[in-house]
């Protein structure tokens, strides 16, 4: 529903979706993104893949200058609202991603 809404949809045209068509529809694509995330986390796992502080910290600098913060003001933020891990993870799966793509070649 918050979806819809960004994307610009009044909760009276939301009133009139079949929500269940809509629910159907959507789940092939998360079924399909939670065995991608699973399969992820098992090969960074398997090859011990991991983020160092340094690069963390180098993601950090860089939303700090896209957001005109400081980065110790991004790192507050992050660690009050969990985003600290979701953006380690994003970087190990890059990471993973990356380890695959250079072992298929």
């Amino acid at each position: 529903m918050r979806a819809l809404a960004a994307q610009g949809l009044t909760a009276e045209q939301m009133k009139k979706m079949d929500l269940n068509r809509l629910r159907v529809g959507q789940r092939e694509q998360a079924v399909h993104d939670v065995k991608a995330a699973l399969l992820l986390e098992r090969v960074a796992e398997e090859e011990n893949v991991q983020v160092s502080d340094e690069e963390l910290n180098h993601e950090l600098e860089a939303l700090a200058r896209q957001s005109k913060q400081t980065s110790e003001a991004v790192r507050a933020r992050l660690t009050r609202d969990g985003g600290l891990d979701r953006i380690r993870t994003r970087i190990r799966n890059e990471k993973t991603l990356d380890f695959l793509y250079h072992q298929s070649a």
